[in-house]
Order: C-alpha cells, then structure tokens, then sequence
C-alpha cells in the first residue's frame, strides 16, 4: 500500500530522548525503530550527539518490532485498543 512508503522530507535534527520505542535495529548508521503509536522512525545515526531523523511514518495500531530485510522493513503491530489480541505485519519499503 502506497501510503504507507516513508515520504523523502527533510532530515531535521532530533535527540534521542524524543524516541519512546519498543524495539530497534541498527543497518549500518542508520536506526530504524518501532516506536509503538509513533510509528516507524528512521534516523540517521552517523553523529550520535546529533542524530537526523530521516522519514517517520505513522501506521495504524502500535509497532512492536521491526525487521529488515533486503529494502523492505518488517513491523509488526497490535491494535492499541486490543493490544495483545490482534494485530498484524506491515512492510513498508525503507529508503
């Protein structure tokens, strides 16, 4: 689902106290985290004092866990209102 693909915006300037996730994987410098009702963020991790979040994209539900293959990132997701009884995976494309 198209809607879904990370938009290519701006990289702007972040801290880390501003992530509140649920799970993280690291490809090279760049962080790709599950950060519950927040979505999925991806930041550029190269200067850790002053990290780029690159593309955050919010989906319906919370994103749990995260998991990268090839292009495409793997998140898995509950429903915030049923957390633990239902849920489902989303892949959308990284960039």
């Amino acid at each position: 689902d198209k809607q879904f693909v990370p938009k290519l915006e701006k990289p702007r300037k972040i801290t880390l106290d501003m992530l509140e996730l649920e799970s993280a994987v690291i490809k090279g410098t760049i962080g790709f985290f599950a950060g519950g009702n927040n979505g999925l963020w991806i930041v550029d991790l190269q200067k850790i004092d002053h990290p780029l979040l690159l593309s955050q994209t919010v989906l319906p539900g919370r994103v749990m866990n995260i998991q990268l293959h090839g292009t495409l990132a793997f998140l898995s997701q509950g429903d915030q209102y049923l957390e633990g009884k239902k849920g489902w995976v989303q892949y959308p494309q990284t960039q």
